[in-house]
């Protein structure tokens, strides 16, 4: 899934964007988990693992808002570009994804995410793996857009 975020994202959108596999963001973008419980717990989910728990600290108890080039300096955006680039970009890079082998992208994806719990040390699990469920919104006009 491609996250394409031209402007504000809090909260939700913010965590829609994180959990893509790929976010482009435009020069106006501004990013921030407000001060809300539920909010936070959406942060928790997703930004130690991309910027690692110092940083996601910052970003979550100081209640940072990150503009897109913020982002993509901390690899939480796959690019920034002009607002008036953002939808060319965003489509361009959908076209190149439905070009490729989509068993192969299936493949890369499912390694990176799912953990091989069997493959822990003294963990006897054969076969056992963790479930990665995510929501692919498509032609959302609300600053996402997915790739099946």
């Amino acid at each position: 899934m491609i996250a394409r975020v031209h402007g504000p994202a809090y909260g939700a959108g913010f965590e829609l964007a994180l959990d893509s596999d790929f976010r482009i963001v435009s020069d106006e973008a501004a990013l921030a988990f407000p001060v809300n419980p539920l909010a936070l717990l959406w942060g928790m989910a997703q930004l130690p693992r991309l910027v690692g728990v110092a940083k996601a600290k910052e970003i979550l108890m100081l209640h940072n808002t990150l503009t897109g080039t913020e982002a993509h300096e901390l690899g939480l955006a796959t690019e920034v570009v002009p607002l008036n680039d953002l939808e060319e970009r965003t489509m361009a890079m959908a076209q190149q994804l439905a070009r490729g082998p989509r068993r192969t992208y299936a493949g890369i994806k499912k390694g990176l995410v799912e953990p091989r719990l069997d493959a822990l040390p003294g963990i006897p699990a054969p076969g056992l793996r963790a479930r990665d469920e995510r929501l692919v919104v498509r032609g959302c006009r609300g600053g996402s857009s997915g790739l099946p």
